[in-house]
């Protein structure tokens, strides 16, 4: 089955899926012009999450992607199907086109970022920065970055995690992140796996950079759906599994406004 969302190439000539069966995930890269696959590799330990892309990168973030240019996708492993606790040994990927690429499969490989992670993931990862910063949804209600290091790094203390956790405690975040659009400092969005909406800061702490919690509302269910920022940065809008609808001041988390859609249910990044 398809583990989320297919990602395409800047040129749009390359697709990207990861895909489950069983025990295992594989993630492939398909030709876009006749669907035939360019290249595959498999996990055959742990199933993987959705990927993530970023165009165009100024560098591939991570040892040996200095210089290369090309879109990078990010995926890790994700839980198995009704799994309580994390598994150890967990793994994150990347993947990029080598430098010069013409077509051939010289070069062509997984990198693997980080093993035996302590998290999984049900969500892509959110890739800000010119590719260069990294922001993970998962396991535990907790969201991992990487603001200004490169993803084959631990990530150490730079975690957030919200409270309560969902139920099971392990259950990754289910929402993709939003991130502000303007040219200051960032400000990341996201669901929890229980019932709560947050704002996520990037902010400098002794010269670097670290993530913490700006505010959290209480919701009346889960936050399944990328929330919308609007164009100026001022509010976010969020939209709960049960169709309640919200606007929120993004500096201070105030409730603008609140809205039961009747009888619209949404069930992933759509109302239906």
């Amino acid at each position: 089955a398809c583990a989320g969302t297919p990602v395409i190439g800047l040129e749009g000539d390359y697709v990207y899926v990861t895909h489950n069966e069983d025990m295992s995930g594989t993630f492939s890269v398909l030709d876009a012009g006749d669907g035939t696959v360019f290249y595959e590799e498999s996990d055959i330990t742990q199933p993987l999450s959705p990927p993530a892309i970023f165009h165009n990168p100024i560098r591939g973030s991570y040892t040996g992607g200095e210089g290369n240019r090309n879109d990078m996708v990010v995926w890790c492993n994700k839980p198995f199907p009704g799994e309580e606790g994390v598994l150890s040994g967990s793994t994150s990927y990347a993947f990029q086109l080598p430098v010069g690429f013409t077509g051939s499969m010289d070069g062509v490989a997984v990198v693997t970022l980080l093993e035996d992670t302590d998290f999984q993931a049900d969500a892509p990862a959110l890739l800000t920065n010119f590719g260069t910063s990294l922001f993970w949804p998962v396991s535990r209600n907790a969201i991992v970055a990487w603001p200004s290091t490169t993803f084959d790094k631990s990530p150490g203390g730079n975690k957030v995690s919200f409270s309560p956790r969902g139920t099971p405690a392990s259950r990754p975040i289910i929402a993709e992140m939003a991130v502000s659009r303007g040219l200051g400092a960032s400000i990341l969005f996201s669901g929890s796996a229980a019932n709560h909406f947050g704002a996520i800061d990037v902010v400098e702490v002794e010269g670097f950079e670290k993530i913490q919690e700006k505010w959290t509302i209480d919701t009346t269910s889960p936050v399944y759906a990328r929330a919308q920022v609007a164009p100026d940065d001022s509010h976010v809008y969020a939209i709960e599994e049960n169709g309640t609808v919200r606007m929120i001041d993004v500096a201070t988390g105030a409730i603008v406004w609140t809205l039961a859609v009747q009888g619209k249910v949404l069930g992933s990044g759509f109302a239906q």
